[in-house]
Formats: structure tokens, sequence, C-alpha cells
């Protein structure tokens, strides 16, 4: 029999002090063979140190709670901002989505809503659109000294987030601080998989 594992698992059967190596029911070599058979499968199942296989255990245990660097996208809705400094981070545990995004200001141009563009692979459920994500955020206007909380909530897209600050209010170019020169939002979201 060749091994099921690991779609199910095997049901072995055990031969007893009494079987002969030549037995009819408990055949010496077909134990043997079934025993490979499924030490390979549970191998390549663990996979080796540092695998590169995504399914391996070996893999999915080291890509736990790992942090990986991303450039993030800013932008208005009708218009661009030029960063100063954009960076970004995310984490994917089983379901469980994190990112980090930071953005320091150059200039900006345009208007509409505030928005950030994350990679595929930071993807969260967009399907509440009415619903907040889970997160937080700050601006902070460098010219006045003032930080505003924002939040983040989906624009119905998996990997675009537009921002909202006290009131309800949509972030634009002009609200809750008109952007410019060294302005900066920090923000936190989290969220599960699609």
């Amino acid at each position: 029999m060749a091994t099921n594992f690991p779609g199910s698992l095997d049901s072995f059967t055990n031969p007893s002090a009494s079987d002969a190596m030549d037995s009819v029911t408990v055949p010496h070599a077909t134990q043997h063979a079934n025993l490979n058979d499924a030490v390979e499968a549970l191998e390549s199942k663990v996979g080796v140190d540092g695998s590169a296989v995504t399914s391996s255990l070996d893999y999915q245990l080291n890509a736990i709670g790992t942090w990986i660097n991303f450039t993030p996208t800013w932008s208005f809705t009708s218009g661009t901002i030029n960063p100063n400094v954009a960076t970004g981070r995310y984490m994917v545990v089983k379901e469980l989505v994190i990112i980090q995004a930071m953005l320091r200001v150059n200039s900006v141009s345009g208007s509409g809503d505030l928005q950030l563009i994350v990679p595929s692979a930071a993807a969260m459920d967009a399907t509440l659109t009415s619903f907040w994500s889970g997160g937080y955020g700050t601006t902070y206007d460098a010219n006045t000294l003032v930080h505003t909380a924002v939040m983040p909530y989906h624009s119905g897209s998996n990997t675009i987030f537009n921002f909202r600050y006290h009131g309800g209010f949509i972030c634009t170019s002009t609200s809750p601080i008109t952007w410019a020169n060294n302005d900066e939002l920090f923000c936190t979201i989290i969220g599960e998989k699609p």
C-alpha cells in the first residue's frame, strides 16, 4: 500500500512475533516499503530546515510573525502626494494581517480622499465596507505642531484604505490638516485576510 498521508492517516498492520519474513498476510518487504513511503511523506510535510516549500510546516512556522517591508503608495483620489518619506511593513499570521505605514509629505496636489495602497500580499477582507477597519492613525501638522487622530477604513478594495477623523469626516488635502512639507501620518491597521 502506498501511504495515504497527508491526505489521511495510514492504518498499518503490525506484525506479530510469530509472523514469518515471507508471511502472506504481513509481507516483510511490503512493511518496509509502506513505512518508507510514510516517512518520506512526513518529511515532505514537515520540510527541511529553511524550507522554501510554502506548504511545509518549517516554512509556515518561520513565516509566522515575520515583518515584511514595503513602500506604501499614498495619494488622493483626485490628486497626488509627493512623499519625502514613505515606509511600511506588514505581517500575516494565519488569517490575521497587520499593517504599519508612515508618510512624511514633501508636497501635495489635487483633492479627494486620502488613500493608502498596500501590496496584494497584505490584502484584507473588505466585504464589510461600511465598518471601520481595526486600526488607528495620527496626523502631525509640522507648522502648528498639532496631532489629530485618524481612522483607516476600506475604500471597497482589499488593498486600498481611506482615512477619516473625529466626527467621521473624510481626510483630504485640507482636512484635518492642510498638507504641506514635513507633515506626517502614522497608522496601524489590523484585519482579516480575504
